[in-house]
């Protein structure tokens, strides 16, 4: 594949007689370029890439909606939007103790209630980990995710308290 040659994630979808289709990417993929093509003009504000490594520059900060054609069988909308750096989940907890239950099950057995599964005594991830009964790559990723859940719900629960806003 050449550097101009991108392949974006999309879908279709058909509600009724009108067809939707979505692609995204990340920030600075050319997005808004690929917009100015399909609509023939400039209307999406675009920039050079970088010279020194080739790369694109985030240059989309607002949604806006393109017109596609106009006639009866022609025509459409198009909406570019921002790319997506991240997707961060929070406040999900009890997905993930629903997906890793078995874990979830084996941390009551510990001894302490405020186990940190690290180095405790009596930790009964540790010692189902040592018999082999819990497979550790399952384990890293129950650990990503309940770290990954706790950091995020913390940051989202400080910015509904700095807008006034409540679940």
């Amino acid at each position: 594949m050449r550097a101009h040659e991108a392949v974006l994630p999309a879908s279709l979808s058909t509600a009724g007689s009108e067809k939707q289709l979505r692609w995204w990417d990340l920030p600075a993929s050319g997005k808004s370029t690929l917009v100015n093509t399909l609509t023939a003009s400039n209307a999406a504000a675009t920039q050079p890439v970088r010279e020194e490594d080739g790369k694109g520059l985030h240059t989309t900060i607002v949604r806006q909606m393109h017109r596609l054609g106009y006639g009866p069988t022609g025509g459409g909308w198009l909406i570019d939007t921002p790319g997506m750096r991240e997707l961060q989940m929070s406040e999900v907890s009890a997905g993930v103790a629903e997906v890793f239950d078995d874990i979830v099950a084996i941390t009551l057995q510990c001894r302490f209630t405020n186990c940190t599964h690290t180095d405790e005594p009596q930790c009964a991830i540790r010692i189902a980990t040592v018999a082999e009964a819990l497979d550790p790559a399952r384990l890293a990723r129950w650990r990503k995710l309940t770290d990954e859940d706790a950091a995020n719900s913390g940051i989202a629960a400080r910015r509904r308290a700095r807008s006034g806003k409540t679940r």
